[in-house]
């Protein structure tokens, strides 16, 4: 189906119908596309017809793939040994999450890499891993190359070619929220130098895209260990976003 559709599906009694129906009222379009219900609808029919067969052919390819993944010894798929910890839930077994955090090698230059040497364009990169967005469109050659371009590639970093930093990435722990968003939104600001903001309380959010997930949000306060894993993911090039100041120089702070 088209990019922005998508289909509720209500099952059971674990939600109440009448609220979801008053909520559905508020927030649904009143001017819906027929173009994309058209597309919902045809995709509906084809799941319930041959996207069944062709859904579990894909769900074996996807199993022989990730299992030949899981074997490598320098980066790591994030698999369903995962399930249960930090709040995982499950796992879309369709997305092909590596981490390269232990081989000194950024998620950047993983999917810089694959561009140039395998003709393979990642869906993402992060400070220490890259995601594939695999589909049961994709051919068999391209899962295998896909597959090839991992294995060699942690094949070359068993030879000595990466650069071992062990921990460099280790996530900086939570910053304490002494304001809540809207005060700290709300409130004058004040302009500081990033490198010398350690104490102020931060008026802007600070992440990377993508994923997206915060580093720091409007009301926490900046600690060295922030700053730090900020000026980081900026000396390695990271898409750090948020800021005002485009350059990831200067952050706004609650004026005090």
């Amino acid at each position: 189906a088209f990019t922005q559709t998508a289909v509720l599906h209500v099952r059971g009694s674990l939600i109440d119908r009448d609220r979801l129906e008053h909520y559905l009222q508020i927030f649904q379009s009143s001017s819906p596309s027929y173009v994309l219900m058209a597309g919902i609808e045809r995709c509906i029919e084809y799941m319930d017809g041959p996207g069944r067969a062709e859904m579990r052919e894909f769900a074996g390819r996807l199993e022989k793939l990730r299992g030949r993944l899981a074997r490598m010894k320098h980066l790591r798929l994030l698999d369903r040994d995962r399930i249960g910890q930090a709040g995982v839930y499950d796992l879309d077994l369709s997305k092909i999450v590596v981490s390269a955090g232990d081989t000194g090698v950024s998620g950047r230059e993983l999917m810089q890499l694959f561009r140039e040497r395998y003709h393979l364009e990642l869906e993402m990169s992060g400070a220490d891993y890259v995601t594939a967005i695999t589909t049961k469109m994709d051919s068999e050659e391209g899962f295998k190359r896909l597959e090839q371009a991992f294995l060699e590639t942690d094949e070359q970093l068993e030879s000595g070619t990466g650069r071992s930093r062990q921990g460099e990435w280790k996530p900086a722990a939570y910053p304490e929220s002494v304001l809540t968003l809207r005060e700290a939104v709300s409130r004058p600001r004040r302009r500081v130098k990033l490198e010398e903001s350690a104490g102020s309380v931060s008026a802007e959010y600070v992440y990377l895209y993508p994923p997206g997930i915060p580093i720091l949000v409007p009301g926490e306060v900046l600690t060295p260990e922030i700053i730090g894993q900020i000026c980081r993911f900026r000396s390695r090039g990271l898409p750090v976003q948020g800021m005002k100041d485009y350059d990831v120089r200067y952050i706004e702070t609650v004026r005090e």
